[in-house]
């Protein structure tokens, strides 16, 4: 076993030190299909239960990989194996902190706390090809080369050609321990036309990946909802450009903020079945999907912010979101099977374990016992991210244990949907007695109480129930219940209603401070006119919030490039960062943020973070406005 090892890196150093490296043949594996699905490892037997078996597995590989060791990754391969679906790996090692000095020098990963360095790289990318290799044999793996690397300038003319010859030495490396790997080229979906400044690592490429993703927090709805059309397209470039199958290796549409993304999230899935016989033709062989569940606690600080935790085709608990069996029902048509329509939610959100009472002061209403009328839905402005939508008469209901005796709050926290002229109406229900009717009048969450007597040691059922639900051409009216809680003594007063609307739109040439930059005319932009700022700094602007809660921060923005690289903007809150994009754009483009404000007066400011001017080019961000909505 030493001697293979040896021999196995022997032959990496060859590959990592060679100027020019030689294509190697395609290596053998097992027939895939036509078109192929997968998503996480996770889900694979969750959809093989629906009869959507996946061909493919997903986990990924990065450098916290370093630090948590080799077992996961082996297990994961092992259960691939075992359960006979091919295992894509997504081989993340440099990630959002790529860039030329990045790679040449090493570089601090504030996301992963890890130092990065090329020679790590080398040696993990051995490390993978050894298991992989030992693992599945002659039945390989599917390993997608740095997902999303062609930013943070490594498509510079002056850089790209020796990102490629690192690439194409990751992937004969990869070949000379795995044999029966297949490499994937892993583009991010943009800047196509930077895309041919990486030849080598195309020609040595069994397939040419690229990905879709979608978020609130990112993209304007047009862009979310053309998600679809976007993917077809770079698959078209790809197979047209250099004739060779294409890899769909990353799809996730976030359902962040609401349940209307749930639907939009639905809507974007269908299309890509819809078009089942497109991507065929454009030689795609598999799509992947990110994941099956969504995930509560995952890091805010990656790109997507809170969009990142709502990716699922099933929320937290495993309640099903419409778009399961969208996936479901359209592997099963492009497969030729039998398409039934979706069941009710097969793993429905968990009952509390003490079905009589709940010997506590706080219960998630999604997890009360009785709940009629209305479902779970995401939203992140709510306890854990999710919330009970109420959306027609009914209630939610569960059975309390009053710990001391005498008098009590009990509360509930909620907020409405305004239709026809009125707020919904709450009623909230001791042991069966009606003690308190509320208007629930505000769109953001607020805590609505009264006062009952109640012995110590009692159970009684609390209920929450919307009693004047409406939906008609005059909107949807609906009651979201986030929490209920009891507590000890006091008497509580509802929750006052909203004082004031939206703060609404400010042009960035009127700012109250505008430190750097300079105004500049333009027929495109919003009062024919923008704010230039054509140093690193930030614009400023004092902002009065009515009420606390989340608001919708859309700014509208292009960009200058200079060396191929686009300017960076950040959203500042009384100075602290809630949102960065890179403003690739030369044409005005909305980006969005969710942001929880505070009510007050607040400082909201756009920062350009990233100003540079190469040759006779000059980076830079021209803001059109900032539009702050409920």
């Amino acid at each position: 076993m030493n001697a293979l090892k040896k021999s196995a890196g022997a032959l990496l150093a060859i590959a990592l030190l060679a100027p020019a490296v030689t294509v190697l043949p395609t290596a053998s594996a097992a027939p895939s299909p036509a078109l192929g699905f997968g998503m996480n490892m996770d889900a694979v037997d969750k959809l093989s239960s629906h009869g959507a078996r996946p061909d493919y597995g997903l986990f990924w590989v990065g450098v916290w990989t370093a630090k948590s060791g080799w077992d996961g990754i082996d297990r994961w391969l092992r259960a691939a194996r075992d359960k006979g679906v091919t295992p894509v790996i997504q081989w993340w090692y440099w990630g959002d902190d790529i860039s030329p000095s990045c790679v040449d020098n090493g570089c601090w990963s504030k996301l992963h706390n890890a130092q990065k360095s090329r020679a790590q790289w080398n040696d993990m990318t051995r490390k993978l090809a050894e298991r992989v290799n030992s693992i599945m044999g002659s039945r390989g793996a599917i390993i997608v080369l740095e997902t999303e690397f062609n930013k943070g300038g490594i498509t510079q003319s002056w850089y790209a050609p020796k990102f490629d010859s690192m690439l194409t030495a990751q992937a004969a490396a990869i070949r000379s321990i795995a044999p029966n790997a297949k490499i994937v080229i892993g583009f991010g979906n943009w800047d196509k036309a930077s895309w041919d400044r990486f030849p080598k690592t195309i020609a040595t490429s069994d397939y040419l990946g690229f990905q879709t993703m979608r978020g609130s927090t990112k993209d304007s709805h047009s862009t979310y909802m053309s998600g679809g059309q976007a993917a077809l397209d770079a698959a078209r470039y790809l197979h047209n450009k250099y004739k060779k199958p294409t890899f769909l290796t990353d799809l996730a549409l976030s359902s962040y903020p609401s349940d209307s993304y749930e639907k939009h999230q639905n809507t974007v899935l269908k299309w890509f079945f819809d078009h089942a016989g497109d991507f065929k033709a454009a030689g795609v062989k598999g799509m992947i999907y990110r994941g099956y569940k969504d995930s509560p606690t995952f890091n805010l600080a990656n790109y997507y912010g809170w969009a990142e935790r709502y990716w699922g085709l099933t929320r937290a608990d495993g309640s099903a979101k419409p778009s399961l069996w969208t996936w479901v029902n359209g592997v099963k048509a492009v497969r030729g099977g039998a398409v039934s329509a979706p069941s009710p939610d097969p793993s429905p959100a968990p009952t509390p374990t003490l079905t009589t009472s709940i010997s506590g002061p706080v219960i998630e209403a999604e997890a009360m016992a009785k709940r009629t009328g209305g479902g779970v839905v995401s939203d992140g402005a709510a306890s854990g991210g999710r919330t009970w939508k109420q959306w027609s008469n009914g209630h939610v209901a569960q059975d309390m244990k009053f710990p001391d005796g005498g008098s009590h709050t009990v509360s509930f926290v909620a907020r409405g949907q305004y239709a026809n002229g009125a707020w919904p109406k709450a009623v909230l229900s001791v042991g069966g007695q009606a003690v308190a009717t509320f208007t629930v009048g505000s769109s953001t969450y607020k805590t609505y109480a009264a006062t009952v007597s109640v012995p110590a040691g009692a159970v009684r059922e609390v209920k929450v129930a919307f009693v004047n639900d409406y939906a008609g051409s005059a909107g949807d009216r609906n009651l979201y219940v986030d929490r209920v809680a009891i507590g000890s003594g006091g008497s509580a007063a509802p929750a006052p209603q909203p004082t004031g609307g939206a703060p609404g739109k400010f042009e960035a040439e009127s700012f109250a401070s505008r430190p750097v930059g300079g105004r500049y005319s333009d027929g495109s932009a919003s009062g024919g006119a923008g704010w230039n700022i054509w140093s690193n700094g930030e614009i400023r602007q004092s902002v009065s919030i009515p009420e606390s809660g989340t608001y919708k921060f859309t700014i509208r923005a292009k960009g200058d490039k200079a060396g191929g690289v686009a300017p960076k903007m950040s959203l500042k809150i009384d100075g602290a960062t809630k949102a960065t994009w890179t403003v690739s754009a030369t044409s005005h483009t909305d980006h969005v943020a969710y942001v929880h404000v505070p009510a007050g007066a607040r400082t909201v400011a756009i920062a350009f973070t990233n100003d540079a001017r190469i040759g006779s080019e000059d980076r830079n961000l021209r803001v059109d406005f900032v539009d702050v909505r409920r």
